[in-house]
């Protein structure tokens, strides 16, 4: 099973970094936030890899490691995170367009493997990598299978959601599954209820045929489905995944 670690630190050469500056922050539900910036010229990246962000707190300067949300093919990076109360993130929050933060050449490998079908799980913010490669392979044209299973607490809480249905809409190659744990009676839910299970996991492997399992988010998230996918038959050989961590 190869597996990405993303690492959090305060020690980043400043040699390793490049000025960008903010274009937009929206919220992407009550407690995710994204952030667009500029792309600097002849900045090149693979889809789902990761940089580090710069930013100055209160206490120094700090930086975390994110992943790339948009793909190689747009004219903009966007990143996006939940919400805490580390120093970081606050800092994030208060970023407005105009301002200016750093950021690290990419890193990581958790590459699209584009001539394999490819079956994409996970929760919350773990979206964010999967983003990327889904907007690459639907700005590219390519018709490999993709399946993307993503779980959320509430149905506010679903990044992205619109974005992903129009790339749905757009992309006849791809297919959506979305989950809630817990619905709420004031928003409509067209989608399923519960939580990401050996059931559903089930249902997806009995159509996956040889595909590549890309899990990303919490490690404990990301182990203890990739333990379901694997008790349902899957060879390690063909799992992927991406830690967050600093994340419940």
């Amino acid at each position: 099973m190869a597996q990405h670690d993303q690492q959090q630190g305060t020690a980043v050469p400043a040699a390793d970094s490049t000025s960008v500056t903010v274009l937009e922050t929206k919220d992407q539900t009550p407690t995710i936030r994204s952030i667009r910036l500029t792309k600097p010229a002849g900045f090149s990246f693979q889809a789902s890899q990761s940089v580090r962000l710069m930013l100055d707190v209160k206490e120094g300067r700090d930086w975390h490691a994110l992943s790339i949300a948009s793909a190689p093919t747009r004219d903009y990076l966007e990143f996006a995170l939940r919400n805490s109360e580390s120093p970081f993130k606050r800092a994030l929050y208060l970023l407005e367009p105009g301002d200016e933060v750093r950021i690290t050449s990419p890193r990581g490998h958790f590459p699209f493997e584009s001539d394999r079908p490819g079956i994409f799980i996970t929760g919350g913010i773990g979206i964010t990598p999967f983003m990327s490669t889904i907007e690459y392979a639907t700005d590219s044209g390519l018709s490999t299978p993709l399946t993307l299973v993503y779980g959320n607490r509430s149905p506010d809480e679903v990044a992205y959601k619109g974005q992903l249905d129009e790339l749905a809409h757009t992309n006849g190659h791809l297919r959506i599954i979305y989950t809630v744990s817990q619905p709420s009676p004031k928003l409509s839910w067209d989608h399923r209820f519960g939580h990401i299970d050996r059931d559903l996991l089930d249902e997806v492997v009995a159509g996956g045929g040889d595909a590549i399992y890309y899990f990303a988010g919490p490690p404990s998230l990301v182990s203890e489905l990739g333990q379901l996918v694997e008790a349902l038959g899957v060879p390690r050989e063909r799992i992927r995944s991406e830690l967050f961590r600093g994340y419940p």
